[in-house]
């Protein structure tokens, strides 16, 4: 009973007794060193993924079938052309992050109404315009995955119906 009670009173009284003990170390500063490394070789990996993808998304239908043109018969113009429409576009993305940040400064900083309800009217136009962006290029995304999907169901149309076939004709032994 003795004892019992005694690892009663550690459990509960535990946390109060040491609770003015130090936290644990930090971990080791290399430890520390090696995760940033990984986190940082990551994110531009990602970060060029997801710009390539927003810059081909920002070129019409047109533009883009000029593109894969040039690149069939000539690689290394297409390059070179590719990396021109790379770089206006950046710049202008550039700009629109940089008005974008002045607009949220002058909306945190500014005391007249009339400002800031400009600078929000502003913020929300740029918002919206970025969201629909990215619903446009979702729908073109599923649309794509939706056609592949079809077309690999269709192209493989008698082994998945044989395979239903079989799934259905099996002795009920052999069944899940």
């Amino acid at each position: 009973m003795k004892k019992t009670t005694l690892i009663l009173a550690a459990a509960l009284l535990g946390p109060v007794v040491w609770a003015d003990e130090e936290p644990p170390p930090p971990p080791p500063e290399n430890q520390k060193i090696e995760s940033q490394e990984r986190a940082s070789q990551e994110r531009p990996s990602q970060r060029r993924q997801r710009q390539m993808r927003d810059f081909f998304a920002s070129l019409s239908e047109k533009e883009r079938k000029e593109l894969r043109t040039l690149q069939e018969s000539n690689p290394e113009e297409a390059r070179k052309v590719m990396a021109q429409q790379l770089e206006k576009y950046n710049q202008k993305i550039r700009e629109r992050e940089n008005f974008l940040r002045t607009q949220i400064q002058i909306y945190q900083t500014s005391d007249s109404k009339e400002v800031r309800d400009k600078a929000y009217a502003e913020i929300k136009k740029m918002i919206v315009e970025d969201f629909e962006r990215n619903m446009k290029e979702h729908r073109r995304m599923l649309d794509f995955l939706e056609r592949e999907r079809y077309e690999s169901r269709r192209k493989n149309s008698s082994a998945i119906i044989q395979a239903r076939i079989d799934e259905l004709t099996k002795p009920p032994e052999l069944r899940w």
